[in-house]
This record gives structure tokens, sequence and C-alpha cells, in this order.
């Protein structure tokens, strides 16, 4: 994650350092402890199309709830 507009060289290291953290499966189980599911991605447009996802899934869920209203 990122503000928008962040320069693209900017999102593509964040990208590899946090790639480089996942590989490690130490640090892997160590935010699994902490309740953290990591998910990692093939690029940083990877990784925004699984938020959209993500994001259009929850809120169908919400929205079907009944409870809460996103308009």
């Amino acid at each position: 994650m990122a503000p928008a507009g962040t320069a693209l060289a900017i999102i593509d290291n964040i990208h590899r350092e946090v790639a480089r953290v996942y590989g490690d499966p130490t640090m892997i189980s160590r935010l699994e402890k902490a309740g953290i599911l990591a998910v990692a991605s093939s690029s940083p447009a990877g990784f925004a199309a699984f938020i959209r996802s993500e994001t259009e899934r929850w809120s169908q869920v919400l929205r079907d709830s009944g409870n809460i209203k996103l308009d």
C-alpha cells in the first residue's frame, strides 16, 4: 500500500523488499502467529487487483448482511 501518485520506482522497490521478506519462512511464521495472512503477488499490479477483488468481495458480504450500508 502506498499513497496515490507514488512513483513507480518506489512502488517497485517496496514490492521487491516485501517479496524478499515473504521468502523467509521464519518471517512468515512470525506473521502467521500474529494473525497476519501474508499474501504474495507477482507484481504491484497483481496486488492491486487482489485488493480490488477483496474489497468487492467483502463489501458484498456486508451489503448482503443487511447490517451495514455501503454507498
